[in-house]
């Protein structure tokens, strides 16, 4: 499998045989081959590129509160977004966020800006 590419490019943060449900909010999930945690950008779109070039299958998961993995585990890569850039453009009431930012802290960040519609 060209599962060496990625450790090759990713080195110790790619782990092996982790324990899936240690790390979802839902904490169930069995062992999963591959798992990493993305935490910019850069490295997101690296991981997903690399396993889509390789054929390895793969899951991109956030929090994990809203996917359920098998006990059985998951025979692939589980890729952790960790990603935490927000970018806010006041004077145009816009906001760009990472996909990895928690809706949480997007909302406190935006009303503390007095930008409003994200609020529940």
């Amino acid at each position: 499998m060209g599962i060496e590419i990625l450790k090759q490019k990713f080195g110790n943060q790619l782990k092996e045989n982790v324990v899936i449900r240690d790390h979802v909010a839902t904490a169930v999930g069995g062992i999963v081959d591959y798992f990493i945690i993305c935490d910019t950008i850069e490295s997101l779109i690296e991981a997903v590129t690399l396993a889509r070039q390789q054929e390895i299958p793969h899951r991109v998961i956030g929090q994990g509160s809203n996917v359920l993995f098998s006990d059985v585990g998951f025979p692939g890569l589980v890729i952790i977004n960790r990603t935490t850039k927000i970018s806010f453009m006041t004077d145009r009431s816009r906001i760009i966020a990472d996909s990895g930012v928690l809706l949480s802290r997007l909302i406190m960040e935006a009303a503390s800006r007095d930008l409003t519609g994200l609020e529940f």
